[in-house]
């Protein structure tokens, strides 16, 4: 169901080589906030469009409030991504056909 007066902000940090916290931004250098809309209660984010992390994760945190007041809830999850390529598998029969148990 719809998410009941549950608001959503999600937000993508990463350190830089300096140490220093920064926004992600994808491979053509766009903040994630320019093509994705972080507001909705699942984000999904394109393959290839964020660089290789090494060793060090992005860092994704959703922060759910809900009108009325309540204090808002937010939690963060550490994301490596590795460029590994994903190998082809193709499969055949090899023209032994199939029989049909009795």
């Amino acid at each position: 169901g719809e998410p009941q007066g549950l608001t959503f902000e999600w937000e993508c940090s990463v350190l830089d080589t300096t140490g220093a916290t920064r926004t992600c931004r994808d491979t053509s250098n766009k903040k994630l906030s320019e093509t994705l809309d972080l507001t909705l209660p699942v984000i999904t984010v394109p393959a290839g469009a964020l660089a290789p992390s090494g060793a060090i994760p992005y860092r994704f945190t959703v922060t759910v409030s809900k009108h009325g007041g309540k204090i808002p809830a937010s939690f963060t999850m550490p994301v490596v991504i590795v460029d590994t390529p994903i190998p082809s598998v193709s499969v055949a029969n090899g023209g032994l056909g199939f029989q049909q148990a009795d």
